[in-house]
């Protein structure tokens, strides 16, 4: 079944206007992208050529090192069977970091054929962890168009929740109106059921025809296998996969403490949790494999509540949360996702709604940071509106002290909003605005829009 994504929009736009360029979708494995392309393609092109270049050895071999359009030409009247045909056609390259003279052709094929081109591809294939290739990709040719699994609006087309409700909530987040409780209650369920299933599609599938989270959480269980079978898996100077096997056993390592990290009082990753001894140089590679192959994302500390926020950032100094909330329930296992259910959850209750806002804020595609001196903490910093802006995460009530002192003029540090994210309905409080968990993602893309219409200028008028 072909559910609707945002990133759909993203590939009209591209075609809408005639760009030059390839778009690359990039993303973790198994999150639609090649559903959500050959469904694209379907339907806006005559003529489709498409490569498989991680199931398919033959599809590799048609791009070698010495590639050129007569062999190409005969190449693709063998593979599929009918003339060259380059007008109103697509290329659709499927899994392109597998096979890096495809990614080195797409400049040529630009410049000398009529084809449109779209590739996919794991973060792990793109960005190849190999500085020794043989051909470089076609710099300047290709757009790039990062996809995540489903969010949370997502979800909601997907179970077909009626549009009348998303545009209350995105209402409700400019206004701070509450929403009615019928709806405010469901949306909380919903919300804590896309928090068990996460964003995999196949999770998402297995939560609709069954409703039995027992399920849900099996498929993604079954995904983190899948996923730790990639760990290693680097391009050698060849551009040929390979395991590399110290790296695998380090980011077996790090996998295995993930959710222990994220449960503890000192925010900061500690590889000590890994072993005794163990620092921070021997890991960096694994954290950036980790990271780019999409199944954690990082939130730096940041050195001082200033704008702008990648300025003062400590490198040396971050989080790690899961990239999709349902492998982070899946990781922790069935009994988790019980007691979060039945709403017994304790203070480890914190630290999912921490994560799920991580994993918002992440597809969202805003920069993760948060806020920690040993006497201030907060759990997330994001500019609005060229402002600086708290995002405190709560189970339910809590109290948010540092965030209420900054914001009150009783710090040293300053910050001009503070969102309160609770499973309470909107408000507006003494220092802050509430906001209900679900609500989130919606207030994320308010921001968002406001930031992209304060770039548009008018033209400067020149006059001699």
């Amino acid at each position: 079944m072909f559910y609707k994504r945002k990133v759909y929009d993203s590939l009209v736009k591209w075609k809408q206007e005639g760009s030059k360029k390839a778009i690359l979708i990039e993303g973790l494995r198994q999150i639609g992208k090649s559903t959500l392309c050959e469904e694209f393609v379907n339907k806006n092109y005559t003529n489709v050529y498409k490569f498989d270049f991680r199931e398919n050895e033959d599809d590799r071999l048609i791009f070698t090192s010495n590639f050129n359009l007569d062999s190409f030409k005969e190449d693709l009247f063998i593979r599929f069977k009918k003339e060259y045909n380059d007008n109103d056609a697509v290329l659709l390259l499927d899994e392109i970091g597998d096979c890096p003279n495809a990614r080195a052709a797409i400049k040529y094929l630009l410049k000398e054929t009529n084809f449109d081109i779209i590739a996919t591809g794991s973060l792990l294939g793109v960005h190849g962890f190999s500085s020794r290739k043989k051909r470089s990709p076609s710099v300047g040719f290709t757009h790039y168009c990062t996809m995540h699994s489903f969010d949370f609006e997502e979800f909601l087309w997907a179970i077909q929740i009626p549009d009348t409700i998303i545009q209350r909530i995105k209402e409700s987040v400019v206004t701070s109106t509450p929403l009615d409780e019928k709806n405010h209650n469901l949306l909380k369920k919903l919300f804590k059921h896309y928090i068990i299933t996460g964003g995999m599609p196949e999770a998402v599938a297995q939560y609709l025809s069954s409703h039995d989270f027992a399920k849900v959480i099996t498929t993604n269980t079954d995904k983190l296998k899948e996923m730790q079978g990639d760990f290693g898996r680097v391009l050698d100077k060849n551009g040929e996969v390979t395991t590399d096997n110290d790296l695998l056993f380090r980011t077996n390592e790090v996998y295995s403490v993930l959710v222990p990290e994220l449960a503890k009082d000192n925010a900061k990753f500690q590889f000590s949790m890994i072993r005794k001894g163990a620092r921070s140089k021997e890991y960096e590679k694994t954290i950036t494999w980790l990271e780019d192959y999409g199944l954690v994302c990082k939130c730096y500390n940041l050195r001082d509540l200033k704008l702008p926020l990648e300025g003062y950032e400590n490198i040396d100094s971050y989080k790690l949360y899961f990239g999709d909330i349902g492998l982070y329930i899946a990781k922790m296992g069935l009994e988790t996702a019980s007691l979060l259910l039945g709403n017994e959850l304790d203070s480890y209750g914190g630290y999912i709604y921490e994560g799920i806002a991580a994993d918002i804020l992440n597809k969202a595609d805003f920069p993760l940071y948060y806020f920690d001196n040993g006497k201030s903490e907060l759990d997330f910093i994001i500019q609005d509106d060229n402002k600086l802006a708290i995002i405190e995460v709560k189970m339910n009530k809590g109290k948010s002290k540092s965030a209420k002192a900054i914001m009150e003029g009783k710090s040293n540090h300053h910050a001009d909003i503070c969102y309160r994210v609770t499973d309470k309905n909107f408000s507006i409080g003494s220092y802050y605005k509430g906001v209900p968990h679900y609500a989130l993602p919606f207030l994320l893309e308010h921001i968002k829009t406001k930031l992209l219409k304060s770039l548009i200028v008018e033209p400067v008028k020149i006059e001699e």
